[in-house]
């Protein structure tokens, strides 16, 4: 058996012996949700111009995963690569959306397809791109 002192100043339990094989349990599931919590979405600033060098000003984005994917993480969710995700830019031509880093999602090698088109629709860029 256990046996337990509560430090009154400092609000700590402090143990005698080692804790049990059941507190250390606790403590790495604890620790594992954590680690399922910080592999999320990022935001990425995506800024575009034109041929001229002016803002493609409140144009759009599309951006699509080229494949299926799972994200690496304990449970994490599947990319769905028939998902496309659409984005305003600014009157600077920068968006922010948040996605899935490509590091984090298994296949390895998932990429991007980005297209960019001005406010009156027309194409401005098309290209793959690695987060």
């Amino acid at each position: 058996m256990t046996t337990l002192n509560v430090d009154q100043d400092l609000g700590l339990v402090v143990y005698k012996t080692v804790p049990s094989l059941e507190v250390d349990q606790d403590l790495l599931i604890v620790v594992a949700q954590l680690k399922q919590v910080i592999i999320q979405k990022q935001p990425f600033l995506f800024v575009f111009q034109t041929a001229s060098g002016q803002p493609l000003a409140f144009g759009t984005v599309t951006i699509q995963l080229n494949t299926d994917a799972v994200v690496t993480s304990t449970n994490g969710p599947q990319v769905v690569s028939g998902r496309t995700v659409k984005v305003n830019l600014d009157g600077t031509g920068s968006a922010t959306p948040y996605l899935w880093p490509n590091s984090v999602m298994s296949p390895s090698g998932t990429v991007y397809n980005v297209t960019a088109y001005s406010a009156q629709g027309q194409l401005a860029w098309s290209g793959q791109i690695s987060l």
